[in-house]
């Protein structure tokens, strides 16, 4: 249903409901004193209407009214909506008032997840308040539907154990974490490209239920337990999955090892290898399958196959273990956990806990010690979770807290430092550099596409994440400081130390400078390209190699006397160090000893920007310093200077050259480089944020309408014929309801210029042969953004002026052979425009019977290697091309009708035909183009 169709669906519903139903029940008193029935409420004419397409609102039920005043009442309705789409969506839909005298008390309408083709009734109501002293504006009331995929409201994946032990298959969990019953019928589990079918392991989940998907080859099911084919297999290097709809959209995916935006295993900005048996998983509470940071590693002890996932302990943890530092500024803190409530944090004087000297409850991941007096402690975090539910406490971390400092004689000429140490009988000898000390943070304007929130819009036009509630950390700003939840900033450590390092060398580079060398190639445009991940070994040597001019040498962890004697002969050579423990990575900046021969690595730490020292001789009882690893390179060592562009906006357009020519391919000098009337920056910020679609929220808007181009490089982002800066008026990269039509909404393109609007074809079949031995099923659906110009050569006639479609197909099979069943599927998807070899002729002409009907023309072939298919059955499988054979049409035979009433120098022509299997529809408009 288009987008016009639905608006008078839902007017004319409503207008149906208001018009027809009583204020309160007869007798109420009036104020003159007389009982009466009070007068209908305000009757809705018309009703400006935004998004969600394929869904139908109607049957609008009046439940409630109350008489707020003599002339104010509240009316409260449920309604029904319907999907007529071929996949199950979660609905939203929100109501809001232009009018003084018309108030949206509750605007908000929710109706979970609608299954194909079902109509659900809405599980709350909306309430409006109106003066009845004043005429009621019936296009005061403007409408906004949303739909997601039915996933983000209950089915999502849960865990994933990709790197088992010996003996042990992988296996993937998908669980119903919602309220609703979820169909599987056209879903898919892509599991790093290799499809299954869910539907055959199950035809819904049932609200807590869960999928258990074994990778151990013997194809067959067992309940809710699915053995998959040989074919899926998995590596612990490098892979995804994703749960997808029919037309191969991802619903939920999580991702590991090399690959794009991949879970670190490790909480923290050093990549530890994978421990076998091992897995990731979410946490209880952590249910935002648009979340990719909502997943924690679980240990061995921890996997949880086919049951609900433990809560998740804390990790990550600062300062490391052994620290000796100062008491001034002393602070606690650690890596927040997914779906956690709060945390209890316990310090005690004694290692067995028997002695507490704080045992406090905190919401956020740290808590301030500098008021404990001087001395040695044991810590200890425990993270909690709704319901009462608690995961096990941490690893115990020992600490040291000075008083004052012990001043060190510095052996470098003219270099002295104070150091925090544990007190001396002498004053100890050392050596050490004066590296800037460098908070790990996103420290520049790059645009940070995976960031989940603007921050510069008010809280009405955005979701506010849990992290930040006071939006502090934006996406295009220098942060300035750590936020330990915020991943932009948390896992900075190996970027931040080797800033420290090239700023003392007398280099200028800044950490996403650093960031971007080392993942600008991990995925075909900007997304994925600054770090928000951490660092693997290997790409610690790639940023070690572009931050400081040189190729460095690892050394594995576990020699301390090595480690020793390998820093203090570079520190003597005037080279820091950079060191790592197996989640957090720093620079060693010089070391000292004592009298008594106890030995000290002085440390710049990145994390809050501290300076504790370690004993490589532990005077606590444990340290850190066996774990640590480190990279070395010999001097003399060349400043590494980053591109002016970094810190160059020639064009003022807030988005920064380096970001234009490096990233997103846009003009340095051009602030709109496409030419729609929209700036770069305020295109980037609507593809990122926009609430259902921007691709911050796990939507697609940075290639809405499929035509490989990001809203900044696409004049036309949803391919509807209007250009954005016509739909979006204002240039503000945001939707206002009542002012503007909307840069994702095809459908709302009209009045832009020659014959312009939109067509859809939906074609269905599916049933037995005769013989009951082939089944086939077929699912298409083509959307036409339709731009038309006068046939010069053809009066009356139109000829194509720049047409696009966008084309969905899914096409099944089932032959019985025998005792044997074969099951064939394929997919196809394409969007172009109807320029190509197999576009076929395009054209319009109204149909010479004298009744002004329109008669359209439009067919395109769908490239082969767009189509994909899968074979399974008979102890057969494979995957790759669908052979198959898919076009994007519209039928000849359905006619535009026109539509009496239209204003001087327009007409519009309505499209609605269905026949057993299919269903076309839709609407052209001959407009009058704007004035230049």
């Amino acid at each position: 249903m288009t987008s016009r169709i639905l608006a008078a669906a839902w007017t004319a519903a409503l207008c149906a409901l208001l018009a027809g139903c009583g204020g309160a029940e007869s007798g109420t008193a009036l104020d003159n004193g007389q009982a009466g029935p009070l007068a209908a409420p305000p009757e809705l004419l018309a009703v400006n209407r935004a998004g969600a397409p394929n869904v139908g609102i109607a049957n609008f039920v009046l439940t409630g009214t109350t008489r707020i005043s003599r002339t104010v009442f509240d009316y409260t309705y449920t309604a029904d909506a319907t999907n007529s789409d071929t996949i199950a969506v979660a609905l939203t839909a929100s109501v809001s008032s232009s009018a003084i005298s018309t108030t949206v008390m509750d605007g908000a309408l929710n109706f979970g997840n609608v299954a194909p083709g079902a109509t659900k009734t809405s599980l709350d109501t909306f309430t409006i308040r109106q003066d009845r002293t004043v005429a009621f504006d019936a296009n005061s009331l403007s409408w906004t539907a949303a739909t997601t995929r039915a996933s983000a409201a209950g089915l999502m994946l849960e865990e994933v154990m990709y790197a088992p032990v010996s003996g042990a298959v992988p296996f993937i969990d998908v669980v119903n974490a919602g309220a609703d019953s979820v169909p599987l019928q056209s879903l898919i589990l892509d599991v790093s490209d290799v499809p299954i079918r869910l539907l055959d392991a199950a035809t819904e989940l049932t609200p807590g239920a869960r999928l258990h998907i074994l990778l151990d080859g013997e194809s067959r099911v067992d309940g809710l337990t699915y053995h998959a084919s040989a074919e899926v297999v998995v590596s612990p290097d490098s892979g995804h999955v994703a749960l997808r709809d029919r037309f191969s959209q991802p619903l939920d995916q999580v991702a590991w090892g090399a690959a794009p935006g991949a879970v670190n295993v490790s909480s923290g900005g050093v990549v530890a290898p994978l421990v076998p048996g091992s897995s990731i998983g979410r946490p209880p509470g952590a249910t935002d399958a648009n979340d990719p940071q909502a997943w924690v590693a679980y240990t061995a002890s921890d996997v949880t196959p086919a049951a609900a996932n433990l809560p998740a302990p804390v990790r990550g943890m600062h300062p490391l273990n052994g620290a000796i530092e100062l008491r001034s500024g002393a602070l606690l803190s650690w890596f927040p956990v997914p779906g956690a409530t709060g945390y209890g944090v316990q310090v005690a004087a004694d290692a067995g806990f028997s002695s507490l000297v704080l045992d406090v409850e905190t919401a956020d991941p740290r808590v301030d010690i500098s008021g404990l007096a001087a001395g040695s402690y044991a810590w200890r975090v425990q993270s909690e979770f709704a319901g009462n539910s608690r995961a096990s406490f941490s690893t115990a971390y020992e600490l040291w807290l000075n008083d004052e400092p012990v001043v060190v004689a510095a052996l470098a000429v003219g270099r002295t430092r104070t150091l925090s140490a544990r007190p001396a009988a002498a004053v100890p000898t050392g050596r050490f550099l004066p590296v800037p000390l460098i908070e790990q943070h996103k420290d520049s304007r790059m645009l940070l596409l995976e960031e989940s929130h603007p921050g510069s819009q008010p809280p009405n036009v955005m979701v506010i994440p849990r992290w930040d509630p006071r939006l502090t950390h934006l996406w295009d700003v220098d942060h300035v400081a750590l936020a330990e939840d915020d991943p932009a900033d948390n896992m900075n450590c190996v970027l931040a130390s080797l800033t420290m390092m090239n700023h003392f060398f007398s280099g200028d580079l800044k950490q996403d400078r650093i960031g971007y060398q080392v993942f600008r190639n991990q995925a075909p445009g900007p997304e994925y390209d600054l770090n928000l991940s951490g660092l693997d070994n290997n790409q610690i040597a790639t940023a070690y190699a572009f931050a400081l001019g040189k190729n460095s040498t690892y050394h594995a962890a576990g020699n301390k006397e090595s480690l020793w004697t390998t820093v203090t002969a570079l520190i003597d050579s005037g080279v820091p160090v950079l060191a790592a423990t197996p989640e957090h990575a720093f620079v060693i900046v010089g070391y000292y000893a004592l009298s008594s021969g106890t030995r000290y690595l002085a440390v710049n730490d990145p994390w809050h920007a501290r300076r504790p020292d370690y004993s490589l001789d532990p005077i606590l009882g444990t340290s850190s310093v066996e774990t640590w690893e480190y990279w070395t390179a010999n001097a003399p060592f060349s400043a590494v200077m980053q591109e002016a562009s970094v810190t160059t906006d020639s064009d003022g357009d807030k988005v920064y050259d380096f970001d234009e020519t490096q990233r997103f391919h846009t003009n340095p000098n051009d602030q709109d480089t496409d030419h729609d009337g929209v700036h770069d920056y305020e295109d980037i910020y609507a593809s990122e944020f926009d609430l259902v679609h921007g691709y911050a929220h796990g939507g697609l808007g940075r290639d809405y309408d499929h035509d490989y181009l990001a809203m900044e490089l696409d004049p036309d982002s949803d391919g509807g014929g209007c250009k954005d800066g016509q739909e979006d008026k204002d240039g503000n990269g945001l939707f206002a309801v009542t002012a503007e039509t909307w840069n994702f909404d095809a459908q709302d393109d009209t009045g832009c210029a020659g014959l312009a609007g939109h067509l859809t074809q939906h074609y269905h079949f599916s049933g037995w042969n005769i013989d009951n031995t082939i089944f086939g099923s077929s699912d298409d659906t083509t959307v036409i953004a339709a731009r038309l110009a006068p046939d010069p050569a053809n009066p009356g006639d139109w000829i194509d002026a720049g047409s696009t479609f966008s084309f969905r197909g899914a096409h099944e099979g089932t032959y019985v052979l025998g005792e044997c069943e074969l099951h064939a599927n394929s997919t196809g998807s394409q969007s172009g425009d109807f320029t190509g070899p197999s576009a076929g002729l395009v054209q319009a002409n109204i149909v010479p019977d004298g009744s002004g009907r329109l008669s359209v023309h439009y067919v395109a072939g769908i490239d082969g290697d767009n189509t994909e298919g899968w074979l399974s059955g008979c102890s057969l499988s494979g995957h790759g091309k669908a052979g198959d054979s898919y076009d994007a049409v519209f039928p000849d035979d359905c006619w535009g009708e026109p539509v009496p009433g239209a204003p001087p120098g327009q007409q519009t022509y309505s499209f609605s035909c269905q026949n057993a299997v299919s269903t076309a529809s839709g609407s052209l408009t001959v407009v009058v183009p704007p004035p230049p």
